[in-house]
């Protein structure tokens, strides 16, 4: 199965075998205090389940009366298939007074392609890096993109697998072998190329490094990494509706970076 979670506050990607949950355990996952946003798939679309957004099939608004909230409220940060969005948010509250923003899915061959376009934001001056420099918006006919990742291979046909044969909903993190990012990252303008039949190199906010976990699979899952110290990264989790706190994890070497997701009747390693 390809079914897992993504959440607050978090600036780099997930690797994992991914656990089925109902919607509906979804949906108390996150309207909890820890576990607001998730992102949902099945076969009618895909979703972004919160309190405040409006959703349509493949598609998501968020109107300007509650982007402050939703952006700005606690937890500060949110990730959707790796793009770390509060990252930018200071350069996405011009939203707030132009008018909203969406994010569209949309096929590339044999990759799924994430939008986020803006309205109205068509002075890309608007936008800039963390050096001051002005980020270049690509063009759209009626909205500025600000951002774009790229999906494919193994995840992407799991997905559409899985889609076809089971009527959950889904929600996912992104696997960084099968998920490439293209990216010039404000950051140290680090570039990641997506491999085989993809587009040019696009205008990410951040790059992000890979690290694995491990769980037990018959788990309900719903990760919800809550901060970064250093080098180390620091995951709660909701486990059959436990909440756990997990081990930290050196994330230099990510090779050999391993968050073992707990039971409640085992401790983390620290």
């Amino acid at each position: 199965m390809t079914y897992a979670s993504t959440n607050p506050n978090w600036p780099m990607d997930l690797e994992a075998d991914i656990t089925v949950m109902p919607l509906n355990v979804l949906k108390a996952l996150c309207l909890t205090k820890h576990t607001r946003h998730i992102l949902v798939m099945d076969k009618t679309g895909i979703r972004f389940v919160t309190e405040e957004s409006t959703v349509q099939q493949g598609t998501i608004f968020f109107s300007e009366a509650n982007f402050e909230k939703f952006w700005l409220s606690e937890p500060t940060k949110c990730i959707i298939m790796g793009i770390p969005l509060a990252t930018f948010a200071s350069s996405l509250h011009t939203f707030g007074d132009k008018g909203r923003f969406k994010m569209q899915f949309n096929k590339f061959g044999e990759n799924l392609l994430l939008d986020v376009f803006g309205e109205g934001l068509r002075n890309e001056f608007k936008f800039k890096n963390s050096k001051g420099k002005p980020i270049n918006l690509m063009e759209n006919t009626e909205w500025d993109t600000v951002a774009r990742i790229v999906m494919s291979g193994p995840t992407l046909s799991s997905i559409v697998k899985s889609l076809s044969f089971h009527d959950a909903p889904i929600a996912f993190t992104v696997n960084p072998d099968v998920m490439y990012i293209s990216s010039r990252s404000v950051r140290g303008e680090k570039t990641v190329t997506i491999p085989g039949d993809s587009p040019d190199t696009l205008p990410l906010f951040e790059c992000m490094e890979p690290f694995n976990f491990e769980y037990d699979p018959n788990m309900l899952l719903a990760l919800v990494p809550s901060f970064k110290i250093g080098k180390y990264v620091k995951i709660k989790f909701y486990a059959n509706g436990m909440l756990e706190t997990c081990a930290s994890s050196d994330i230099k070497d990510s090779s050999a970076s391993i968050i073992k997701i707990c039971t409640a009747a085992r401790a983390c390693d620290e």
